[in-house]
């Protein structure tokens, strides 16, 4: 599924204290606030909850969301939960299965019943599970004369969803084509306005021949929206064409956010898995990812202490590709701030682009793989080599 327009996050299944006031009516409930829904059942002393839109799926918060919504006085007495935003799954389901193909071997003795199917809300629904129900009683009562369905009512006819190309991954561009131009428009206007705002050099001490072998994640800083086009001429430089991770506002802004969806573009959803997944898909088909840990424009001077998503190693983790450190130096001169436009000067300011040796994520945990490709960064943007623990301790 594509996780760019369908943000389920996680789900829980929560045993409560059986003195809990809310399960002692009897009554089934739901309680819905903040993009926290939770379905209470009293019967099994426990409640579910979906949380589709909030802030953060961090458990302690969405723990507790739902103390507030049920007014909760006990801690509860077992917690599970589920990730929602895998790619190719929705709400409650992992696989999709051809049911014919399963149906077959059988010979009209097995009948199965999903919930996705042709419908008008073209994901994991209720609808879809009605539909399939009801054409499995269908085919049951065709095969065997005996079973006699009780209602003859039938369901209105399913509204025709539109035919997409075959992707080689859920959030991979539904138009190839249309993608392929887009990108080399986007490149074609990067190399015409470079020459005339930037002087832009390139310095490769990745002591590799380019482009890489395979997907890899390309991390670089971000000092300024002149980023953008500098990371352009740095990908054509290298010669690949990763997919980008873009903040999520912007696939909400107009004929910007459609051409986002167009170049397969991947959403950056803080607190939550779905970048990650999203990432390992398109690196799993055989593609490269490209993140701005940073996540916004930072300062020179506040590059230190900036908050670093993890998504970037995450990703190369859970597929064992190499991490590209890339560290631009002097694009905020060109783009300062969030101005609309770059500044025009007659000595045009210099930008270097600095490409460093791929990281091999094996052997790190999250965090301290993390930490290593700030530091590469870093050091790629500052020129000063940091100091690891190894060097620390010869020094010693």
């Amino acid at each position: 599924m594509d996780c760019r327009r369908h943000t389920h996050c996680k789900a829980f299944t929560i045993d409560l204290d059986p003195r809990e006031e809310v399960i002692r009516s009897g009554d089934v409930r739901i309680y819905a606030g903040a993009g926290v829904t939770t379905v209470v059942q009293p019967a099994e002393r426990r409640c579910v909850t979906l949380a589709a839109f909030p802030p953060s799926t961090e458990d302690q918060y969405i723990l507790g969301r739902i103390g507030a919504q049920l007014g909760l006085k006990h801690a509860p007495l077992q917690v599970r939960t589920r990730t929602n935003l895998s790619p190719a799954e929705a709400v409650f389901v992992g696989e999709y299965v051809d049911p014919r193909r399963l149906e077959q071997p059988f010979d009209d003795r097995v009948f199965f019943a999903g919930s996705y199917t042709e419908n008008s809300y073209p994901l994991d629904s209720g609808e879809g599970a009605c539909r399939s129900a009801f054409g499995a009683v269908g085919r049951l009562a065709r095969a065997h004369p005996e079973v006699v369905p009780r209602s003859a009512l039938g369901l209105p006819a399913a509204a025709r969803l539109p035919r997409e190309a075959a992707r080689t991954h859920p959030n991979a561009p539904a138009h190839p084509g249309v993608d392929q131009v887009l990108r080399k428009a986007a490149t074609a206007t990067a190399v015409g306005l470079a020459p005339l705002v930037a002087d832009v050099v390139f310095d490769d001490n990745s002591g590799c021949s380019w482009p890489w072998p395979g997907p890899a994640v390309y991390v670089a800083n971000h000092r300024s929206i002149f980023d953008v086009p500098a990371g352009l001429l740095a990908f054509r430089h290298l010669r690949v064409s990763p997919r980008l991770v873009i903040a999520q506002k912007f696939f909400h802004k107009g004929a910007f956010g459609k051409m986002l969806h167009a170049t397969g573009a991947l959403p950056a959803l803080r607190g939550s898995d779905a970048t990650v997944n999203a990432g390992v898909a398109a690196i799993q088909a055989g593609e490269s990812v490209a993140i701005m840990p940073e996540g916004k424009i930072t300062a020179p001077d506040d590059a230190e202490a900036a908050e670093y998503g993890r998504g970037a190693a995450a990703i190369a983790l859970a597929t064992g590709v190499p991490v590209v450190p890339i560290g631009a130096v002097g694009t905020h001169e060109v783009w300062s701030g969030s101005k609309p436009w770059p500044l025009f000067r007659r000595r045009r300011p210099q930008v270097t682009i600095r490409i460093g040796s791929p990281i091999d994520p094996a052997g790190h945990t999250c965090g301290e793989l993390n930490e290593r490709i700030r530091d590469a960064v870093r050091a790629l943007e500052t020129g000063v080599t940091p100091v690891t623990s190894t060097d620390e301790a010869d020094a010693a």
